[in-house]
């Protein structure tokens, strides 16, 4: 019974500091989204700014949905170990009282899902929206291109007309 208590402990103690990996991580990939928001917004004025700026801005997007997959990606492998700890916790917790930090830590995971979740929600929205502008910024251009191309056909009609008048008159 002692020897099951203590590889139950030393599972607890394993998954705790599991959990502990996950609040640092955590806290670092809450940090680098808030950057990235912050770059998102700058991203957004810039969008006005020439071609050149718009091909660095989509490489700054690119950029950071590989760090949000990446971001989801271990969010997976940490929730896998926590429902280990999870498990781990239900078994000492029959036993040993104390060992209830473990659950409270578990809803903090939760919570911290459920903001990440909200702000993945918020960069996609930004990112339809700059879409949404990209695509009316083209459509502006291809209606600037063919008004252009049929003044300049006016321009030349006008001018053959000039001329032949000006002939006319000499």
């Amino acid at each position: 019974m002692k020897a099951e208590a203590g590889q139950l402990s030393a599972k607890l103690a394993a998954a705790q500091d599991e959990v502990e990996k996950f609040r640092t991580s955590q806290a670092r990939l809450t940090a680098e989204l808030a950057a990235r928001t912050q770059e998102l917004e700058a991203a957004r004025v810039a969008t006005r700014a020439p071609l050149q700026e718009r091909d660095a801005l989509r490489s700054q997007m690119s950029d950071m949905f590989t760090k949000l997959s990446d971001a989801e990606r271990r969010l997976g492998q940490l929730t896998q170990a926590a429902g280990e700890a999870e498990k781990t916790r239900g078994d000492l917790a029959a036993r040993q009282e104390k060992y209830r930090g473990v659950e409270k830590a578990a809803e903090q995971h939760g919570a911290s899902v459920a903001e990440l979740t909200g702000v993945n929600e918020k960069i996609t929205n930004e990112k339809a929206a700059l879409d949404q502008q990209l695509a009316q910024s083209r459509q502006s251009l291809e209606l600037a291109r063919a008004e252009t191309t049929g003044l300049r056909a006016e321009n030349a009609k006008l001018g053959a007309a000039d001329r032949q008048h000006e002939a006319r008159a000499e």
